[in-house]
């Protein structure tokens, strides 16, 4: 078994080395050995993830919550910015939320 700490990425990334040098101390060969990988201490991570920002595990080669990464993200930011119009628009430009009046024509063909 390998187990790592999820709210250590270093641990994660040792988890080759690790297996390597398991694998030297035994004599064994690697590509027959039953290993398993555990991330361990899930309760803290979840501690940490709500702590911080939004978290996803994701995967883009399955299409697992990339989109809804992308979006949370463009939501935060819409909400941070201030609504503006754009400097280039005309001082007599047609506001659209305004309802007009429409008159109506009682003059045929």
């Amino acid at each position: 078994m390998l187990v790592y700490d999820i709210t250590d990425a270093k641990s994660f990334e040792s988890l080759d080395s690790w297996r390597d040098e398991f694998l030297n101390q035994v004599g064994a060969d690697g590509k027959d050995f039953p290993f398993v990988v555990l991330g361990n201490k899930s309760d803290l991570a979840k501690t940490q993830r709500k702590k911080r920002h939004p978290f996803y595990e994701t995967s883009a080669k399955d299409k697992i919550n990339v989109e809804q990464a992308f979006i949370t993200v463009a939501k935060s930011a819409l909400k941070k910015e201030p609504v503006r119009p754009p400097p280039y628009a005309p001082k007599d430009a047609l506001d659209l939320k305004k309802k007009q009046e429409v008159k109506k024509s009682n003059d045929c063909c």
